[in-house]
């Protein structure tokens, strides 16, 4: 897609928040944000191949994901994920934390995956907050 797209920035490791993590980044039209990934749940390839299968995924389903921070550490656990909705021709995106009481309500007990990330999307688009969208027509 000419006016999406999520990468790995560099593949050298930093330290953040006393975690190794990778930088990516996000471009959503003249949207950019730079985002740390945690390298201890996930590594950069299951971030990359999610990623990969959520574009791919939203080609055909109505909603999907983009996953860009797995911290499951005790006590502590959180996801940060991009959620993708179609509308007809209109890709509308959405930033989504979930963290504390939230990530028990979501999440719970149950593994989150790149292969079951996509059972945690939100089912209806909230559109308080930031949204963004993407003309799927301007980009074929």
């Amino acid at each position: 897609m000419k006016n999406f797209s999520i990468k790995v920035l560099d593949k050298k490791k930093e330290m953040v928040w006393d975690m190794p993590c990778l930088w990516g980044e996000i471009i959503i039209g003249d949207f950019k944000e730079k985002f740390e990934m945690p390298i201890l749940w996930w590594t950069a390839t299951d971030y990359q191949k999610q990623w990969y299968e959520g574009i791919e995924r939203i080609k055909t389903n109505a909603k999907s994901c983009l996953v860009t921070f797995v911290q499951n550490s005790l006590g502590n656990p959180m996801i940060v994920m991009w959620a993708l909705y179609k509308k007809k021709n209109i890709l509308v995106i959405k930033n989504h934390m979930f963290c504390g009481s939230m990530y028990k309500k979501r999440i719970g007990v149950k593994p989150f995956t790149p292969e079951t990330c996509y059972d945690f999307i939100p089912k209806n688009l909230n559109t308080t907050g930031s949204v963004w969208t993407v003309d799927l027509d301007e980009n074929n």
